[in-house]
């Protein structure tokens, strides 16, 4: 069996922004059946890094004269090979020796390619596939890395809905927003708790009807049991070495003169207070004898010197010449994150959010850099390996939507510059594609619109920018770990509106709403369906090339205002022209190409009906993929629109459409139209007394 793995990322982000086998129609030329490789995300002069040791086998550095333009090419063990292709300069030379995450290139977009990103390419000298030859797929290899490896036990055995997971033999990841896993295989089933999004999973057998039986980690659940109360061991002979000192009362369960130390130990000190001497780390789940009353938030105990770590900080002993001893913080770590040997283990590429729990959503305590050694003080839970990490190297929690907005570099990204940002240390999960709702038409929403979010379970949320900031902090405390969209709302009237009038009409109420969701990981959306006459077609712009330009200088105005946020370009009215309506969605978009690439992600609308099917609209979305394929996505807008269908055959459509976006790893959500809307036009298309949300929440 061949030990031959991936040990690091090979780029600055870990998104996969193209799979392998993808878009046969695209790679037929070349006479493959699909695309034979992984693209992923690696904005122009961003690092390209080594996947495993190896040798360098061979650099081309002529841009020119292959598909793959410059790339270097690496031998592993057991005859494997990794390319990485479309560089913009290779750092390494034929024969140089690597190791694993050693940077070897800087990424751009030369030879074949339509966007800066890397190629990664994996063979084997021993393959023999009738189709692609001595390629393999690399997906397996990468998931490790993205955290996709069998959970540990315990586990909770239940139900979950097929589309509200993506498998992979025996494993299952849990997309965006979790889904329910239940005592039966049917939506009206006992339910047993929320799967957090992300969780992976074991699938125990073969569907049934629309439900996968599967085993949970059971400390991965949003509700888990507490931890059953273990019986503590017997005192401690008279004779045994024994040290005082002061333990944290709420690290201990106390049991008569006795308490059992928390799963992640406990610091002794020599004084009830925080800031006192550190005597050492006392092991999880010792028993220790209580001496004593509680003094403010200490225990006086006493430790048996067996249950202690070294080195120890005692008065009759001289300090500890290996290493000084620091206060340290206990918390949770991912375990594919980890390299453990014995007791500690030292942090991956990079780093790790220390969590309260061992779950996906637990708090996020701090961030842990990379290549940091940390203690670990007892068995793997699920996903998570408790840990305990040194209070001086601890940082404070990573803040994912700051390093995105870094990520984009702004402005800067239309030309060549790039400022990389952190990567975000937790795994991007295979399945990436959070389901949302768009909140009501009108500037009000009602309580009873509240309830219906809640009820739906939205992984991401759109808002207007005229929304009544009451009903959005409200929305806001109902879902901490939603992502969200905000539209700068204006009315064009028939009016002819410049992007600086645009901008002094919305930006205060921009600002209002962004402040309300200071800290949350959001995207602006500027604007909504300008191949319109209702939005601005003939009057502010006569074609998608002038609204290109109105639409880069509103996006200066906004850059300038709102530093550091994301921008996306709007969607478009699907569909070709209609006189004295609409501009053909397709000649608009290209038309304003300079305006997409300078934006942060582009919006999409899709519709479908009974006559125009859901397939339609997934070619269309497809269409969008292939023209602008390393681009980040929103579906914006989607709905069933028309009558015919029933509110309840519509929310399965919408489940179904979801599910399909999950592989398309570009495409960041989906945003259902509409929670409420007075209009009589939006009927067919409202949420709010019609069951829909209770539909889609059940998955």
């Amino acid at each position: 069996m061949s030990s031959f793995k991936f040990e690091a990322w090979p780029t600055e982000f870990q998104t996969i922004t193209q799979h392998f086998g993808a878009n046969p129609q695209n790679y037929a030329q070349f006479g493959l059946p699909g695309h034979e490789g992984l693209d992923i995300r690696a904005p122009s002069d961003s690092k390209v890094f080594a996947v495993a040791p190896g040798r360098v086998k061979m650099v081309n550095n002529d841009p020119t004269n292959h598909n793959y333009g410059i790339h270097v090419r690496v031998s592993h063990d057991d005859g494997y090979e990794t390319i990485y292709a479309h560089l913009a300069e290779a750092l390494v030379a034929e024969g140089d020796e690597v190791t694993s995450g050693q940077q070897i290139g800087t990424a751009d977009d030369t030879g074949n390619s339509f966007g800066s990103h890397l190629h990664l390419t994996l063979k084997n000298d021993t393959a023999d596939d009738d189709k692609w030859g001595k390629i393999i797929d690399p997906t397996p290899f990468v998931r490790r890395i993205m955290g996709w490896e069998r959970p540990s036990g315990p586990f909770t055995e239940g139900w979950v809905y097929n589309k509200g997971i993506v498998s992979n033999d025996t494993l299952a990841q849990v997309s965006p927003g979790g889904v329910n896993l239940r005592a039966e295989p049917s939506a009206k089933g006992e339910l047993i708790d929320l799967v957090p999004g992300g969780t992976v999973i074991i699938v125990t057998g073969d569907p049934h009807i629309n439900f996968t039986p599967v085993k949970v980690p059971t400390r991965a659940l949003k509700n888990p049991p507490a931890p059953p109360v273990e019986n503590p061991q017997p005192k401690p002979p008279q004779t045994a070495a024994t040290i005082d000192g002061w333990g944290f009362a709420d690290y201990l369960t106390v049991i008569g003169d006795q308490a059992i130390v928390g799963e992640y130990g406990i610091n002794l000190r020599a004084q009830p207070d925080r800031n006192a001497t550190n005597i050492g780390l006392v092991n999880g789940r010792s028993t220790i004898t209580v001496r004593g009353d509680q003094v403010r938030e200490y225990l006086p105990v006493q430790v048996q010197r067996s249950d202690m770590r070294e080195p120890l900080n005692l008065p009759d002993l001289p300090p500890p010449d290996e290493k000084p001893i620091h206060d340290t913080t206990p918390g949770w770590g991912f375990s594919t994150q980890l390299t453990v040997a014995g007791d500690t283990a030292v942090i991956g590429t990079y780093g790790i959010n220390l969590r309260d729990k061992p779950n996906r959503i637990a708090a996020n305590i701090g961030f842990v850099p990379a290549g940091t050694e940390v203690i670990v003080t007892g068995p793997a839970v699920g996903e998570y390996t408790p840990i305990r990490v040194d209070d001086d190297i601890l940082q404070p929690p990573f803040d994912l939507a700051k390093a995105t907005a870094m990520g984009t570099g702004g402005a800067a990204n239309i030309s060549k510059s790039f400022l990389a940002p952190l990567p975000n240390p937790d795994p991007t999960p295979i399945a990436g594609t959070h389901i949302g709702l768009h909140a009501s038409a009108d500037p009000t929403i009602s309580d009873a619109e509240i309830a219906a979010f809640a009820t739906f379970r939205p992984g991401i949320i759109k808002l207007l920018s005229f929304h009544d900031p009451a009903a959005i902090q409200k929305l806001a405390a109902a879902h901490p770990n939603a992502s969200w969209i905000v539209r700068a709302f204006l009315n064009f009237g028939g009016r002819s509106i410049s992007p600086q009038q645009f901008f002094d009409f919305t930006i205060n109420d921009v600002r209002r709403t962004l402040a309300i969701l200071h800290g949350r990981n959001l995207v602006v959306e500027l604007h909504n369906e300008p191949n319109l006459v209702a939005e601005g077609l003939g009057a502010s712009w006569a074609d998608g090339n002038e609204f290109s330009h109105w639409w880069l200088e509103l996006l200066r105005l906004y850059r300038n205002a709102l530093p550091g946020k994301r921008f996306i370009y709007p969607g478009l009215s699907p569909g070709s022209d209609v006189r004295n309506q609409k501009h053909d969605h397709i000649r608009f978009v290209e038309a304003s190409r300079k305006a997409v690439e300078a934006a942060d992600g582009l919006g999409i609308h899709l519709y479908w009906s009974k006559v125009y099917k859901m397939e339609k609209a997934l070619d269309s979305l497809d269409d969008y993929i292939s023209r602008f394929r390393f681009k980040n996505i929103w579906v914006t807008e989607a709905s069933n629109n028309k009558g015919g269908v029933r509110a309840y055959t519509k929310a399965q459509q919408y489940l179904k459409f979801w599910h399909e976006l999950q592989a398309r790893p570009t495409v960041q959500g989906v945003i259902y139209f509409v929670a409420s809307a007075s209009n009589p036009t939006y009927a067919e298309e409202v949420f709010l007394g019609r069951n829909m949300a209770e539909v889609i929440g059940r998955r």
